[in-house]
């Protein structure tokens, strides 16, 4: 058989398996939810035309602001537009700020945390590490501290409000 190759039966199933685990990965993309499309290119809007490019921009970014307080009504939005002198770069960063409760003893306090709002047991200790006062918050299942303790600065306590103090809780 001159000018052809002969493929064993190992070397097919080995071609055979490595495609196959190469589909895998891409399978499990899709399941997840995820598309393997190309990224769709921004659609363009209608837009003022007799208005200056900085000032469609503000208008843009207005829009962006109202949409985030309707999201959450009690959020402060603060907006950031930062412009690079040398290169022209635009940078706008919309930042949410909730409003924060206030530290009154230690105690059963709602703290955020991520996109929801849990019970902690929130306790003010010294630090001989730190060199300075935290809060320690564990998880609180309605009769006892559970897990490990969530240490924060007073500026980063996600206080909602406190919900009792004492034993009794």
């Amino acid at each position: 058989m001159t000018g052809s190759h002969i493929l064993s039966r190992r070397a097919f199933i080995a071609i055979a398996a490595a495609g196959s685990a190469a589909t895998l990965p891409a399978v499990a993309f899709v399941e997840a939810g995820h598309s393997i499309a190309p990224p769709r290119q921004p659609q363009a809007v209608d837009v003022d035309d007799s208005l200056s490019l900085d000032a469609q921009l503000s208008v843009c970014v207005a829009q962006l602001r109202a949409i985030l307080l309707k999201m959450n009504e009690s959020c402060k939005i603060e907006v950031t537009r930062v412009t690079s002198e040398d290169t022209g770069d635009r940078t706008i960063i919309f930042t949410t700020r909730y409003p924060r409760g206030e530290w009154s003893g230690n105690g059963l306090y709602l703290l955020r945390q991520g996109h929801g709002e849990h019970p902690f047991w929130v306790d003010l200790i010294w630090s001989d590490m730190d060199g300075c006062w935290i809060y320690a918050a564990a998880w609180w299942n309605g009769e006892n501290k559970v897990g490990p303790r969530q240490i924060y600065s007073a500026e980063t306590l996600p206080i909602i409000r406190k919900l009792g103090e004492g034993a009794g809780i």
